[in-house]
């Protein structure tokens, strides 16, 4: 164990180099992700990508708050590296402060945003209705919290960089540890706040993908009892589910990655008088650094992802399509193949449109009128019936 706030000159520079490279390949990552994005009028109309802009240019922020590292902290103050003032203090602290929080925001955004897409049936118009409300309370929240801490001095020297914390360090705890100069005045209820906010974020993905699980295996229920033609637009549809919440999940994967351990030593060194063990201290550190980076590699990964031999769907020919609406009129067992394979690259979860690939012409065949009578007959069916 280690005193958080008094660490040795060699430790110092640890966590100073801990938090500056991985920080320096994050700023590229998440630039590059809004490059890519902007420049491609494509994705510009897609949901999903505009989610992702916003997203790395608040990755982008925080990521070079981070490579700065203790350079704006004031260079009275005995760390190493430290050649700012207040004033670059104050900044590094807000800015940090800010794009953190967005940051995680939009990790949580990302995981509802999977949850509405297999709940709607992929329609997204909802969804768009509300999209620029959306950001401005992801934005708005941090942006209170950020002034209010602020105006309240709590930006100081802390770790590696400027960030929540009293002046002196531990002072708010108790008076042997010095008078309060800046950040006294009601600095452990707003961490306490901030305690509070983390817990929620950190439990909230969890609950939306008990409940995009528990939503997929309902769909996969409803299709064993449907026929026909409405059996493969189903088969399709829930297809493009599971691959929408194993993509979700690996954004959800990565939010632990780089936001709990972080989380978890600010929260010990806060309840704990600062004493914690230094390797968590340097963990602590290097996550927050390579959010962008992270966050490149998944967008990189899910965007080329190749569809198995057993994912794709084409339209079966006509004598195929003939018999499946024979054996839907008899409700025979006797297996009939309606796919074939069809190699291509396809990713779902960067907002493909399904009409641009050969799934789409299952999925966009919906209609809730045919959801309302799953097992009723399909329309090729219903037309021999007629005859």
């Amino acid at each position: 164990m280690v005193d958080a706030f008094n660490l040795s000159v060699s430790q110092q520079k640890t966590i100073f180099w801990a938090g500056k490279i991985p920080a320096f390949f994050s700023t590229f990552c998440s630039l590059y992700i809004v490059y890519a994005i902007i420049r491609d009028k494509k994705r510009r109309t897609k949901m999903y990508h505009r989610i992702m802009v916003l997203f790395s240019v608040n990755s982008f922020i925080f990521s070079l708050c981070m490579f700065f590292g203790s350079w704006p902290i004031q260079s009275t103050y005995p760390f190493y590296g430290s050649s700012g003032n207040q004033k670059t203090c104050d900044t590094q602290g807000f800015v940090s402060l800010f794009t953190f929080l967005t940051t995680i925001f939009y990790y949580i955004l990302l995981s509802i945003f999977a949850y509405i897409s297999v709940k709607n049936n992929f329609d997204d118009t909802t969804f768009r209705k509300y999209e620029i409300q959306v950001h401005m309370v992801i934005h708005a929240i941090p942006l209170v919290l950020s002034v209010v801490a602020l105006k309240k001095e709590y930006f100081n020297p802390y770790l590696n960089s400027c960030f929540l914390s009293s002046y002196p360090p531990k002072c708010f705890f108790s008076e042997r540890f010095g008078k309060c100069t800046r950040g006294g005045d009601g600095f452990d209820k707003f961490t306490a706040v901030i305690a509070i906010l983390m817990m929620i974020v950190l439990v909230l993905p969890v609950f939306i993908f008990f409940v995009l699980y528990f939503t997929v295996r309902k769909k996969e229920r409803r299709n064993t009892k449907l026929i026909g033609k409405q059996k493969i637009r189903e088969h399709a549809r829930k297809y493009k589910s599971r691959v929408i919440a194993k993509q979700a999940f690996i954004y959800c994967a990565m939010f632990y990655i780089t936001i709990l351990p972080t989380g978890f030593v600010r929260l010990w060194i806060r309840f704990s008088n600062g004493d914690v063990s230094f390797g968590w201290i340097v963990l602590g550190v290097i996550c927050p650094s390579i959010i962008g980076t992270t966050n490149f590699i998944v967008y990189q990964r899910l965007l080329k992802r190749q569809l198995g031999s057993h994912e794709f769907f084409i339209i079966a020919p006509l004598k195929e399509r003939v018999a499946m609406s024979r054996l839907s009129l008899t409700r025979s067992t006797e297996p009939v193949n309606p796919f074939q394979c069809n190699p291509s690259n396809f990713s779902i979860f960067d907002g493909t449109n399904p009409s641009d690939s050969d799934i789409g012409q299952f999925i966009d065949e919906w209609s809730h009128k045919e959801d309302d009578s799953p097992e009723g007959l399909n329309d090729e069916a219903k037309e021999n019936e007629t005859a």
